[in-house]
């Protein structure tokens, strides 16, 4: 945070956000920033909720590679393991107004994948671009 000390920013994203504390530990050293959330820990989709109602709280960004790796789930192109915690967090976002932006896809080469999942994703309620 130091090291924003001076430098004209609209927004910070703040990994691995387990609980409102840690948006308010933010909120407090950069005042009238925009926080968006990255969602990827247990921890963090179980306190999706208290999570989105945080004030400052502009959006959530699904950490989809590391809630995937800390469930220890395997990758799907459906994405089966992530889809509870996806729907936790688009209906705690949802509920406070908030925007949410799906995970990253990691087949970089795969266009057809990458169209499909982006449809899933705006199926969902997701902010994607298909």
């Amino acid at each position: 945070m130091a090291a924003l000390a001076g430098v004209a920013v609209e927004a910070i994203l703040i990994p691995k956000v387990n609980r409102p504390a840690d948006l308010q530990a933010v909120a407090e050293m950069v005042p009238g920033v925009a926080l968006w959330a990255m969602m990827e820990t247990a921890a963090g989709i179980l306190g999706a909720a208290a999570i989105a109602a945080h004030p400052r709280l502009s959006g959530m960004v699904m950490g989809t590679n590391d809630l995937a790796r800390e469930l220890g789930a395997r990758f799907r192109p459906d994405r089966l393991a992530l889809q509870a915690g996806l729907g936790l967090c688009l209906l705690a976002a949802r509920a406070q107004g908030r925007i949410i932006i799906d995970g990253v896809y990691n087949a970089y080469r795969d266009d057809a994948g990458l169209a499909t999942n982006a449809r899933r994703a705006v199926t969902w309620g997701l902010t994607a671009r298909p």
